[in-house]
C-alpha cells in the first residue's frame, strides 16, 4: 500500500499480485479492497491463487507495454506462463467490486480480465494520458533548444501549437483519440503582460476525446416466420 501510494504522486505505474483467498469474497481487508477504496490510479492489481510463482502481473505488462499506447486495451488478453484460476461467478462479482484483475478460461481461452486500475478506469487510459504528456514535453522542449529563440508574437505560439499538432496528429493515428480533437492557441495580447515579462507563453488548450475500445455488446434479436 505505501508502494501504490508513493507511485500514485509519480507518473508511474503500479502491478501488483496476490494470492490472497480473501480476495474473491466480500471482505475488505485484502489490498485490493484497501486500493479500490482509495481509487488508486496508477496501480493495477491481479488475483491469483499461484501469484507467488507465476507473476502474472509480469506477464500482462510485458505482453501489453511493447504495444503503441492507443493501439491496445489490456482486458482480454492471453499470456504465456500463467496457471488459470478457477472462480465462481460469486468469486468474479466480488473481485469486480475490487477492481480486481483475474486469468481465466472464458470461451475456450486464457485471458485476463477487466484490465483495470483500482479507481476503475482503463489501464491502456492511464498509459495514453501519460504518453501523451511525455510527447508534447519532448516536443515542445525540443523546439526551443534547436531554436535561436521562440519569439513572443502570435507567429511564434503557431511554432508552438505545431509542436502540440505533431503529437496529438500521432496520438490519432496511434487509435489512443478520436477524430475532431482542437487545439485553442492565445494570442500574444491575451497574455498578462506579466506573464509575457516572465516570457511564459499563456496557455495552450487541448480538447480530445479518447478513442477507447469495446468490451461488451448488447444484441436485441428478432425473429420471425
Amino acid at each position: 500500500e505505501a508502494l501504490s501510494d508513493a507511485i500514485q504522486a509519480r507518473e508511474k505505474i503500479y502491478g501488483l499480485s496476490s494470492t490472497d483467498p480473501v480476495a474473491p469474497t466480500t471482505t475488505t481487508t485484502d489490498i485490493g479492497a484497501r486500493l479500490n477504496a482509495k481509487s488508486a490510479g496508477r496501480t493495477f492489481g491481479v488475483y491469483l491463487p499461484t501469484a507467488a510463482t507465476d507473476f502474472p502481473e509480469a506477464a500482462w505488462a510485458g505482453s501489453q507495454l511493447a504495444l503503441t499506447p492507443g493501439s491496445n486495451d489490456w482486458d482480454f488478453k492471453r499470456a504465456n506462463g500463467v496457471t488459470v484460476s478457477k472462480l465462481s461467478p460469486t468469486q468474479i462479482t466480488n473481485l469486480k467490486n475490487k477492481s480486481w484483475n483475474y486469468y481465466i478460461a472464458k470461451g475456450g481461452v486464457n485471458i485476463f480480465q477487466n484490465g483495470d486500475m483500482f479507481d476503475k478506469k482503463p489501464i491502456d487510459v492511464q498509459v495514453g494520458k501519460d504518453w501523451i504528456k511525455a510527447r508534447l514535453q519532448e516536443g515542445i522542449y525540443f523546439r526551443i533548444i534547436n531554436s535561436l529563440k521562440i519569439p513572443m508574437t502570435d507567429a511564434g505560439l503557431v511554432i508552438v501549437e505545431n509542436e502540440i499538432r505533431a503529437v496529438m496528429s500521432l496520438a490519432e493515428s496511434n487509435g489512443l483519440i478520436d477524430r475532431g480533437w482542437s487545439i485553442q492557441t492565445p494570442s500574444v495580447l491575451s497574455i498578462p503582460e506579466t506573464l509575457r515579462a516572465q516570457r511564459a507563453a499563456g496557455v495552450f488548450v487541448i480538447r480530445a476525446r479518447l478513442q477507447g475500445s469495446v468490451r461488451s455488446v448488447s444484441i436485441n434479436f428478432y425473429l420471425s416466420v
